[in-house]
């Protein structure tokens, strides 16, 4: 009781409002992957090779996206090694807030995620639009995305095949 005073409190003194996330439905069936994977724009494994800090402006935006007190994100560089949603390249921008308190997913340079993101323009209802390529995609704790080893490994099983990477636009050589 003591700990949650303190703690609302300090979040009043800084003016920040905790995350509060709706529990999704635990990924461990084919059926709550494929769930996730139509809410998703993109789903990808990859790593990351830069996070970098960009300055949130002001906005007249007023999505329940964009009222997140927040004063950065990060702009996260994943190196994709694997995808199943999403015209994406070889690399992808993943935007997410810089605090985990406002929502942030946490990312670590050189560690591998298996990415869930939105577009920045997603209601959060209904089926999302596909990711394009070049398109910046967004995620949050309060999705799948993980980093954790053995959550990847499980939901990855369970999301099945990757689609094949996009042709090189080279014409293949008849075979003998």
């Amino acid at each position: 009781m003591l700990n949650t005073l303190v703690i609302s409190a300090l979040a009043s003194c800084i003016g920040a409002v905790p995350c509060s996330c709706i529990p999704l439905a635990p990924l461990t069936s084919r059926s709550a992957v494929t769930a996730a994977l139509d809410a998703a724009a993109a789903v990808f494994e990859g790593t990351v090779a830069r996070i970098e800090d960009v300055r949130v402006p002001p906005s007249t935006d007023t999505s329940v996206r964009a009222r997140l007190p927040r004063t950065s994100d990060i702009l996260v560089t994943v190196v994709v090694h694997r995808r199943w949603k999403g015209a994406v390249h070889d690399t992808v921008l993943v935007r997410t807030s810089a605090q985990t308190t406002a929502c942030g997913a946490e990312f670590i340079e050189g560690r591998t995620y298996l990415v869930f993101g939105q577009s920045l323009t997603y209601s959060e209802v209904g089926t999302a639009a596909t990711a394009q390529a070049g398109d910046t995609v967004y995620t949050s704790k309060c999705g799948p995305t993980t980093g954790a080893p053995r959550e990847v490994r499980r939901i990855v099983g369970l999301l099945g095949q990757p689609t094949p990477r996009a042709s090189s636009g080279r014409p293949t050589a008849p075979e003998a």
